[in-house]
């Protein structure tokens, strides 16, 4: 439930297109500007324009995405409450993983209510595989590094060497990717030009861009 409460705010990023045509080209443009917007802060003129958005609008709507995927990832190792320095290490840590992710518009279909898109992406699994990790080895690493000190310590100086030592695992510097997996998401035609991602298939896309399990 807070992965999903996560992503509608994630969803505030999604805009929607309101071209002058109904171009597939036009849809390829708006697929790969959408996911630009939310995952990597780019806003190509083009995506603006398709969108008929100024750039302070997407701009502000990454940023909430990020924050509320940043809570998403605390609340998910069960770490809420950290220092400020150790919510913006997190906050980086999402931000440098959503740069890495990797997709590609591979088909357009025209169809009654809209398109059908089918991309192609390769899913990031980097806090997967930290998340994985054998907890009886990450205390024993925790205990050659502090000791008898570690048992002594208060709720919230255990959240913050936990979640270190699970950035630390996560290792942005080396981005993992399973195998490249096609997805579709429907593009629906909404009254006049308008065009916008259905919610269940943006969700489906983006869980399977950022694997948490």
């Amino acid at each position: 439930m807070k992965k999903v409460l996560s992503i509608i705010l994630l969803l505030a990023c999604v805009l929607t297109l309101t071209a002058c045509s109904d171009k597939a080209e036009e849809i390829t443009s708006f697929v790969h500007g959408n996911l630009d917007s939310v995952l990597k802060n780019k806003h190509s003129e083009e995506y603006l324009q398709l969108t008929g958005e100024e750039i302070s609008s997407p701009e502000a709507s990454y940023a909430n995405g990020l924050a509320s995927e940043t809570k998403y990832f605390l609340s998910y190792a069960d770490c809420e409450d950290v220092s400020e320095e150790t919510y913006e290490d997190c906050s980086d840590m999402i931000s440098i993983l959503w740069k890495n992710t990797e997709y590609e518009v591979s088909e357009v279909i025209k169809n009654d209510d809209g398109y059908s898109v089918n991309i192609n992406i390769r899913p990031v699994a980097n806090i997967k595989k930290a998340m994985s990790l054998d907890a009886a080895e990450l205390v024993n690493e925790l205990e050659k590094e502090y000791g008898d000190k570690l048992y002594k310590m208060k709720d919230n100086e255990l959240s913050e060497i936990y979640i270190d030592k699970i950035i630390e695992k996560v290792d942005c510097r080396n981005i993992v990717y399973e195998d490249e997996i096609s997805v579709n998401v429907k593009i629906h035609k909404e009254d006049g030009p308008v065009y916008s991602i259905d919610n269940d298939d943006f969700i489906n896309l983006y869980t399977n861009l950022i694997l948490y399990k």
